[in-house]
This record gives C-alpha cells, structure tokens and sequence, in this order.
C-alpha cells in the first residue's frame, strides 16, 4: 500500500514563525519611532504572517509485507526550501 498527500512542511512553518516574532519586535520597536505611514506598513505585514501557509511538502509512504517482513516507508520533500526526509524500517513478523 502506498499513499502520499500535502501538507506544510516543518521547517518553513518554523522559518514563518522566527519572522513573524522578528516583524512583531519590529512594530513593537517603531511605535513612536516611526510616522504613521511606516508603522501601518509595518502593521500590515505582521498581518500577512497570520495566513496559512501553503502546502508544499509531498509527503509519501508504503507499507508492504515481503517475504514475512514488514517494510515501511515513508518520506517526504518541500518544494519551497527543500527540506527532506526519509525513514525506512523492517521488522519480521512473528509466526
């Protein structure tokens, strides 16, 4: 059996989160620094970080019995940074 779906990858969820902190400090560093203007530009990209980030990580796996052993896959790779990941396991089955 074989499957594989989309879903976010871990490493651009964890990249948004360090720039959406980063941009929060930003704003919060401005404010009374900065005319109105920049603030609200600066407010508004902080907003941005608020939507959901897109799927790009094609995750795949496989379980299959072969001569008594299980094997199970599973794998998956991003398209936006690259990010990978493997896992293979085999374990006899027990009689």
């Amino acid at each position: 059996m074989s499957a594989n779906q989309w879903s976010v990858c871990p490493r651009c969820r964890q990249t948004a989160a360090e720039e959406h902190k980063a941009a929060k400090k930003r704003l919060t560093e401005s404010y009374g620094e900065v005319d109105k203007a920049e603030y609200d530009r600066l407010q508004r990209q902080l907003e941005n970080f608020n939507e959901k980030l897109p799927d790009t990580l094609r995750e795949v796996w496989e379980f299959q019995l072969i001569n008594g052993s299980l094997n199970i896959y599973y794998g998956c790779t991003c398209e936006a940074c690259n990010f990978k990941f493997d896992f293979v396991h085999e374990e006899p089955v027990r009689i």
